[in-house]
This record gives C-alpha cells, sequence and structure tokens, in this order.
C-alpha cells in the first residue's frame, strides 16, 4: 500500500483515496464501522509517512 501512495504521489495525483476493502474484526458493527476506521486510519498513517520524506 506504501508503494501504492508512493507512486500516484510522484505522479501528481492529489485526488481522494479511499479503502476499497477492509479487515473484518470481531465484534464489529454491520456496517463495518470499526474496520472502516481501522483501514481509513491505516491510509492516514501511510500519508503521513510519505508527507515526512
Amino acid at each position: 500500500m506504501l508503494q501504492i501512495l508512493q507512486a500516484l504521489q510522484e505522479n501528481g495525483f492529489d485526488g481522494p483515496v479511499n479503502p476499497d476493502h477492509v479487515p473484518l474484526i470481531t465484534g464489529d458493527t454491520q456496517q463495518h464501522q470499526v474496520a472502516t476506521a481501522y483501514a481509513v486510519g491505516y491510509i492516514k498513517a501511510l500519508l503521513s509517512v510519505l508527507e515526512s520524506r
């Protein structure tokens, strides 16, 4: 995922990035709210890494 985001950055992409699937998390809601929050947090962390380079 980091390499994909890096390639997007290197090619000037400035659009939105959304998770296309999320992990299964035991006890999550039917709408997969916990898993979605996890996936979005993961993407935000990777973007933060790229911004610090």
